[in-house]
């Protein structure tokens, strides 16, 4: 987007609908002031065809003179179907004009792609009818005659330039295609982090926590404790600090418990200072000495010099327990904790007893 030209334009962003269509105008403005510029040369010292160069310069003056009126109303809808008009229209002019001859009736291939691309379905298929009515008329005209097959020089540079048109056109089709291909799993991809992740701190969200749950125990491959953590006081901080700095603290709390984290733990915020963690392949035992570690690196270290503490239950995870049930085993021992004083750990009672596989 370095051109001057194109640095004109309206600033649209990438998933804006009239992204593409902008840069597709300016390719077709550049593309058809060079195309007509360097036929207009051609036909006049080349061919000596002064009627054709003279057709050729008003038909630049006409993408010239669009050019202009984009960047003064910079009308999108107006412009894409101005400009495939004025180039159906001077394309048509050109195949009437010469009779057909030379191959001539190539460039009517053109029409399709710009004018549909541009314009849409309902100017595309008009302008492209037009075109190809007027191109069957010329050849059935030029079928009158008998002509023998002949091919000579405005027939070649008529097919190549065409062919040119053709592959620039739909190269940038192409890349249109690509990009919005990418841009359509890029999104898709964001969609599904942000049905993922809770907003705040950036880790799991209960949604995702509960599908890692279901999915993990349906294996039976290892037995899980659950750990229902909840910040001690934390009303009282966002009473005296303030909400901002509530939220500082629960975003800081949350990268500090995943900092703490072993491989194949879990940990997501289940609501307000309330947090779960999936611990894997451990016993209850094992579990509450793991969360005490993380206890104490939440207290060694106050977050902005504020003292932060928390109490957590943990329950054994049954292999066929819905969460829904682990997580009220589990926090029947968060309230336990609570009633002790806080700044503990409890377990849950009724957990089973089980063995780790080694």
């Amino acid at each position: 987007m370095s051109f001057t030209w194109y640095k004109t334009f309206p600033d649209y962003p990438d998933h804006h609908p009239d992204y593409w269509r902008i840069r597709l105008i300016f390719h077709i403005f550049l593309l058809a002031t060079v195309s007509f510029a360097l036929l207009s040369v051609i036909n006049l010292f080349v061919f000596k065809a002064y009627t054709l160069a003279v057709m050729d310069g008003v038909g630049c003056l006409i993408v010239l003179a669009l050019y202009g009126l984009f960047r003064r109303l910079a009308n999108v809808a107006v412009v894409a179907v101005l400009l495939a008009c004025g180039i159906a229209g001077v394309m048509l002019a050109f195949i009437l004009l010469v009779e057909g001859r030379n191959y001539s009736v190539i460039w009517a291939t053109v029409i399709p792609p710009v004018t549909f691309f541009l314009a849409g379905r309902r100017v595309g298929t008009t302008l492209s009818t037009i075109v190809f009515l007027a191109c069957v008329y010329t050849v059935y005209l030029q079928l009158q005659h008998n002509p023998a097959f002949t091919i000579n020089t405005g027939a070649l540079l008529n097919v190549i330039e065409a062919s040119i048109v053709h592959i620039l056109l739909f190269r940038f089709y192409e890349g249109t295609r690509y990009f919005a291909f990418q841009q359509a799993i890029e999104r898709e991809q964001q969609l599904i982090k942000i049905s993922q992740t809770d907003t705040l701190t950036g880790i799991y969200n209960r949604n995702k926590f509960a599908k890692e749950y279901a999915s993990r125990l349906a294996s039976g491959a290892e037995p899980y404790c659950l750990a229902v953590i909840d910040i001690d006081h934390f009303k009282l901080v966002n009473d005296t600090y303030g909400h901002a700095k509530g939220d500082a603290i629960l975003v800081a709390f949350a990268q500090r418990l995943m900092q703490n984290l072993r491989g194949g733990d879990v940990l997501a915020r289940w609501g307000g200072e309330e947090f779960v963690i999936l611990i894997s392949n451990t016993t209850r035992h094992d579990a509450k000495t793991i969360v005490e570690r993380w206890k104490q690196a939440v207290s060694d270290a106050p977050f902005d010099e504020i003292p932060v503490t928390f109490s957590a239950g943990i329950t054994v995870c049954d292999r066929l327990q819905s969460l829904d049930s682990a997580f009220k085993q589990a926090d029947n021992a968060l309230y336990t904790a609570k009633q002790n004083g806080r700044n503990r750990v409890s377990l849950y009672r009724d957990s089973p007893i089980i063995v780790v596989r080694k």
